[in-house]
């Protein structure tokens, strides 16, 4: 949803608001053969056993945000918006991310810009879950857990950058990114990163 109204103070504004929710499930069954093994390692027995997890679990995303495009005057338009997106389910957790745009237009041709934004970004809703640690411990399938917490990764972004037009065809652009990550996905499934 969105709404535009002119001031004649303070340029004209764009301002746009919605939200998401979405219910995801998933389901997980695997059987995996593995070897029981002793203190040391080493397998106690010659034949593989069976170990079945079948994990079964609703996951709910839900954000809501607030923007407004402000176009100052002809040159300088501010891009300002607010997320507040969570997570429930396997993890728990939401986050509150500003979002900052700046574009100025020297002329027909040429435009510098910077901005700032934050991002949350939920593990895949598959991953591994804690049980899957405690079911194979003991057997030649039992893997380190790491961290048995599951975070959202949260990503802090800064660019800025410049572009010229020479002409319809032809566009010239150099931009500069910053980026610092908290809590980095483990795409990997393999423990703390």
């Amino acid at each position: 949803m969105s709404r535009q109204f002119d001031s004649h103070d303070f340029g004209s504004h764009n301002i746009g608001t919605g939200f998401y929710l979405g219910e995801y499930g998933t389901q997980v069954d695997s059987t995996t053969l593995a070897f029981p093994v002793d203190s040391s390692g080493m397998p106690t027995q010659d034949t593989p056993i069976g170990i079945v997890q079948n994990n079964n679990n609703i996951d709910m995303l839900y954000g809501v945000y607030l923007q407004d495009i402000w176009q100052v005057n002809e040159k300088f338009t501010a891009t300002v918006g607010l997320r507040w997106d969570g997570v429930a389910g396997v993890i728990n957790n939401n986050m509150v991310s500003p979002r900052v745009n700046l574009l100025y237009n020297l002329n027909k041709s040429t435009a510098i810009h910077a901005g700032f934004a934050r991002y949350f970004q939920t593990p895949d809703f598959q991953t591994i879950s804690n049980s899957s640690f405690e079911a194979t411990k003991g057997t030649s399938a039992a893997v380190s857990p790491g961290s048995l917490q599951l975070f959202p990764e949260k990503d802090y972004y800064w660019n800025a950058g410049a572009l010229h037009h020479f002409g319809s065809d032809l566009t010239l652009e150099e931009n500069g990114l910053f980026r610092l990550s908290q809590n980095l996905i483990d795409s990997g499934k393999f423990g703390f990163v």
